[in-house]
């Protein structure tokens, strides 16, 4: 069938009008009911937190200081009166990005995440931030954690406090024993004669306040713990055994000291046991069975004690 000019040219008018109302009508549903936008305010509501529990361990790190390894939960909670699908979340540990992903969560209803490995340093704190991404809705919720190491302990966690392998207690111990002959009687001599007693009082303004060795060496000032830590530590850097030497905490004559018992020598038959008074440089000398007892009889003339390094942590039975 043939058309002639008039019929085909309105043909095409009438399929560019109705291709015309076809792009109107459509553009009207999408301004109205545009599924990838909310309705209403209230379509879309997430919200974020932290859980207020940070669980984890205290390990040493690289430089045998003491480090809290542990982990959280975080929540994403959808409030609005939609479904989201592929939500965007990311988490950043103090600015650096450490977890993301994508998630679809139906309203009133939430999501729970757990963040493993946080890492943080001893009387430090870390700010996790949550950054959620929905179609062009960003919300940031954080929250910061603050690790304290507790600064005097009666229990293993002592064991923290004696750091041999850290970088500046061993530059310093090659410097102490650099050209001497007997190397811990030079150790217990610096030890005394370099760090200056200071009451924990005077200088943290509390009664008990343990200083790592770094802290000891860096402000060349402290208590008697803090002189016995260091000592010991310097020991164990040079290389005496966990079995060979200690910090000794407790009383003698109902006062309270800290102090340093170490074997000088290797006899398997005779072993030589003595007390360093950190605080001196001296020996304790009260008694000369002092250099002839086993560990156990000289430990045993102290109360209400307890003995460690960086290995081992016993109680003195009283």
């Amino acid at each position: 069938m043939d058309y002639s000019p008039n019929e085909s040219k309105n043909s095409r008018k009438t399929i560019f009008l109705i291709l015309l109302f076809l792009i109107f009508f459509v553009g009207l549903y999408f301004l109205y009911y545009n599924p990838f936008s909310p309705k209403n305010i209230n379509d879309v509501n997430l919200s974020g937190s932290f859980s207020p529990i940070f669980k984890g361990a205290w390990i040493r790190d690289v430089n045998d200081l003491p480090v809290y390894i542990g982990e959280t939960n975080f929540y994403i909670n959808n409030l609005g009166n939609l479904k989201t699908n592929n939500v965007k979340y990311t988490i950043y540990n103090n600015e650096y990005q450490i977890l993301d992903g994508y998630i679809d969560i139906i309203n009133n209803d939430k999501y729970i995440g757990t963040i493993n490995h946080i890492k943080i340093n001893y009387d430090s704190n870390v700010t996790l931030k949550l950054v959620i991404n929905y179609e062009g809705y960003l919300s940031t919720f954080d929250k910061t954690y603050s690790i304290k190491f507790p600064r005097h302990s009666y229990n293993s966690t002592c064991r923290f406090f004696i750091t041999p392998n850290e970088t500046n207690l061993k530059r310093l111990n090659t410097e102490i024993t650099n050209n001497q002959l007997i190397h811990w009687t030079a150790i217990r001599d610096w030890v005394g004669t370099n760090i200056k007693y200071e009451y924990d009082q005077t200088q943290f303004n509390t009664i008990d306040y343990w200083q790592f060795p770094l802290e000891t060496i860096k402000s060349r000032k402290g208590d008697c713990e803090d002189s016995a830590i260091l000592l010991c530590s310097l020991l164990r850097s040079e290389g005496w055994k966990p079995e060979d030497v200690f910090v000794v905490v407790g009383e003698v004559e109902g006062v309270g000291h800290a102090w340093v018992t170490a074997k000088i020598n290797d006899n398997p038959i005779y072993p030589i046991w003595i007390n360093m008074e950190p605080t001196s440089g001296g020996l304790i000398i009260s008694q000369l069975l002092d250099f002839t007892s086993g560990f156990n009889e000289l430990i045993g003339k102290t109360t209400r004690a307890y003995y460690f390094n960086d290995v081992y942590f016993t109680f003195i039975v009283p």
